[in-house]
């Protein structure tokens, strides 16, 4: 009998008869690949999209980096699929700028790259004590893991042997920090507060760092009390540090609002 390798294997002056493929040749079709040549003999080149349907990059900037492969004249290429839009709040860079939310984030007071107060001072100075006795400071810890810091100096003003007669029994002149966060709705962000030296971490404060948190616009606060300093003036910087409790993403500002007493 006749088999398909080339021969005229039944001596009727045919080789292979009846068992070629489309291409003319021996054995199963070529697959078809992107190359712009029809591989496998059927009268289409590059049909059913070879190589095509698998995430890409485009090599652009934010949602436009999306790409899926097609295979287009011939060749494999990452065919965009985000195109540019208005920015909005969902991390994620709408417009292709290259920025994340730019636009839709308050700028507020939040400025120290998510540094934290434990590895980082003085901070972003929000106010001097007692020329500023209290304050409010806005911003956003919208960036998932951002953290903001701040830091408000104080120095006593009542001293002398009568402003500043060293007993800690809460009927003292030592100086107290208040600070109260107000969450956006739907979040929770937590403060904490404690005094520090310009060189030291939180290591003016009695009882260590301070914190609350408020869920869902509900202010929380803290008080921390510098620990007092005999014989001299007390001084140092009440440091502020804010930061999501939970990874709930939004562009809405919270609101810390401090005051130093004596």
């Amino acid at each position: 009998p006749e088999i398909c390798d080339g021969e005229d294997n039944d001596c009727d002056g045919d080789t292979d008869e009846g068992l070629l493929n489309a291409c003319g040749t021996c054995g199963a079709l070529p697959t078809e690949i992107c190359d712009g040549i029809d591989n496998n003999c059927d009268g289409t080149a590059d049909e059913g999209n070879p190589g095509g349907a698998a995430a890409c990059d485009t090599s652009l900037q934010g949602v436009c980096a999306d790409g899926i492969t097609a295979c287009v004249g011939g060749s494999i290429a990452c065919v965009q699929t985000s195109n540019a839009s208005a920015e909005t709040c969902d991390y994620a860079d709408n417009d292709c700028d290259g920025t994340v939310d730019n636009g839709v984030i308050p700028t507020g007071d939040s400025s120290n790259g998510g540094a934290d107060f434990t590895n980082m001072q003085p901070g972003p100075t929000k106010g001097t004590y007692p020329g500023t006795q209290k304050g409010s400071i806005s911003g956003t810890v919208a960036p998932v893991l951002d953290r903001d810091w701040f830091g408000v100096y104080a120095v006593e003003s009542k001293t002398g042997v009568f402003g500043d007669p060293c007993v800690t029994d809460g009927g003292d002149t030592d100086i107290k920090g208040y600070v109260d966060i107000t969450a956006p709705a739907g979040t929770m962000v937590k403060v904490c507060a404690c005094w520090s030296t310009a060189s030291g971490k939180c290591d003016l404060t009695e009882g260590g760092i301070k914190c609350a948190v408020s869920n869902n616009g509900v202010t929380a606060g803290v008080t921390a009390h510098m620990v007092m300093n005999c014989g001299g003036d007390d001084k140092g910087w009440l440091d502020i540090e804010v930061y999501a409790e939970q990874n709930t993403y939004t562009c809405d500002e919270y609101k810390v609002d401090w005051e130093i007493k004596e």
